[in-house]
């Protein structure tokens, strides 16, 4: 599984549901195809992972996920 995860790229994240990076719209999109193939789902357990970003730009990212994205899914996703 490590093996896998080192030869992947972004885009192949990004297109597996793997990487929730974009817009709050696109991000949603991902939620919902994510939920449908999986028959809904409860919890996501997410990494935040933002490299070499300033902090203030990182900040302003989850707090747009917290306000655009996760209202979306505040009965659960699916």
């Amino acid at each position: 599984m490590i093996a896998g995860l080192r030869a992947s790229n972004a885009q192949e994240q990004i297109a597996s549901g793997a990487a929730w990076i974009g817009s709050p719209d696109e991000i949603a999109r991902t939620i919902l195809r994510l939920a449908d193939d999986f028959g809904g789902f409860e919890h996501a357990s997410l990494q935040v992972n933002f490299n070499t970003m300033p902090f203030a730009p990182a900040l302003a990212s989850m707090r747009l996920f917290a306000r655009e994205v996760m209202p979306r899914f505040a009965g659960g996703a699916g």
